[in-house]
């Protein structure tokens, strides 16, 4: 029940099945980190051919993770649904949650849309149940709280490690051409998190009317 989600930490993560009898051996569990960007550019290693000079490539191969299962290929992955960036760890899960301008128009005038600009995971039905599912920062302490119930983003300990997680998810999003996103990636109609604040008290109240 958790497939498609960025707020729930098993929401981003599917089994991948392999079989390969001559590159991988049966029967091997791997928990490292891989991202669906990374089937590509593993076809092309795996089949040794290089791409081709202006063939975008935004994945790692999982060649390696064959021979070396335990051995990292990758330090996080990225994800986005809707209104919603992520950068995850082995350890941390942050959530960066920024409406556009156009998007707190809709949600400010109660507009019947607001039902599918809310969720973080597919729907108000499931954001409901989290009281941080609104908060424009999110960090989860996935050792100690996988159910993501307990935002930590505010606390004087953790700002390093939210600084950090913020400093990857800036460098990741400037990969993308012409995509604004708050603060990270200003132009458009991008509002900056602390423009939005204002939209959480809306937005639970908005929540908790569903049935």
């Amino acid at each position: 029940m958790h497939k498609g989600s960025l707020l729930k930490n098993r929401g981003t993560e599917v089994p991948c099945l392999m079989r390969w009898p001559n590159g991988i051996k049966a029967n091997v569990q791997c928990d490292e980190l891989v991202q669906n960007t990374d089937f590509v550019p593993t076809g092309f290693d795996v089949a040794g051919v290089t791409p081709p000079e202006k063939y975008r490539v935004d994945g790692v191969s999982m060649k390696p993770l064959f021979q070396a299962p335990h051995i990292p290929i990758r330090d996080y992955v990225y994800g986005e649904m809707g209104p919603a960036r992520s950068i995850k760890t082995k350890r941390w899960n942050y959530i960066a949650l920024r409406y556009t301008q156009d998007q707190i128009e809709t949600i400010e005038s109660g507009h019947p849309r607001m039902k599918q600009l809310m969720g973080l995971s597919g729907g108000v039905s499931r954001a409901r149940g989290y009281p941080p599912a609104f908060d424009v920062n999110q960090l989860y302490d996935l050792r100690n709280d996988p159910d993501e119930r307990r935002n930590v983003a505010s606390q004087q300990r953790r700002l390093s490690q939210l600084d950090e997680m913020k400093t990857t998810l800036k460098r990741e999003l400037e990969r993308f051409d012409d995509r604004p996103f708050g603060e990270f990636i200003p132009g458009e109609n991008a509002v900056p998190g602390d423009k939005q604040i204002h939209l959480k008290p809306v937005l639970q109240m908005f929540a908790a009317s569903m049935k």
